[in-house]
């Protein structure tokens, strides 16, 4: 090989080399403006921008407003706890009794030996009932000119034969 043509492959290398170099060139900096357009994405959040709470990201937390009080977690020692107590004797009790053994499948119906009751208590609030009050117009004669004397009214809460919310306004909260 000659000079030549050394300095011939020299020069289609470094023709090769510089395209290659502006190509990496480009895909850098295509790739920098990609970056750049997702650390803005990133940056932005319910905070800064029109974003929905719920669409912010793992990284951003909002700042706890309350201070560790140091203690752990659930009822403290010697704290008394409160309860619903069990009352002395419910309303309605139910028994629930097996009618097959678990193990041999053997019928329970007319077994006589409990060994065991377990209680658990259901407390519901009862149900609400109208409270009804009736109001009578009691019509008198007079003893003396014997006509028929009735009352005025009756009530200004019993105004029909029939009505609603005696003690409570229409299109109020207040009591009369």
């Amino acid at each position: 090989m000659s000079n030549e043509d050394d300095r011939a492959i020299l020069i289609a290398e470094n023709a090769r080399q510089r395209e290659q170099i502006a190509e990496l060139v480009a895909q850098n900096a295509a790739l920098a403006a990609q970056v750049q357009e997702l650390q803005a994405r990133l940056a932005k959040d319910s905070h800064n921008s029109g974003k929905p709470p719920s669409s912010d990201e793992l990284g951003r937390k909002t700042k706890r407003l309350r201070r560790r009080s140091g203690k752990k977690m659930g009822g403290q020692l010697g704290h008394r706890g409160e309860t619903l107590r069990l009352v002395a004797t419910p309303d309605t009790v139910i028994e629930h009794r097996p009618t097959v053994c678990a193990q041999c499948h053997t019928p329970l119906d007319g077994a006589p030996v409990l060994v065991l009751r377990e209680r658990r208590r259901v407390q519901d609030l009862p149900r609400v009932r109208l409270a009804v009050t009736e109001h009578q117009a009691l019509h008198v004669r007079c003893p003396a000119c014997q006509a028929m004397a009735g009352c005025a009214r009756c009530s200004r809460t019993a105004s029909a034969p029939r009505s609603r919310w005696g003690r409570w306004s229409v299109g109020s909260s207040r009591a009369q």
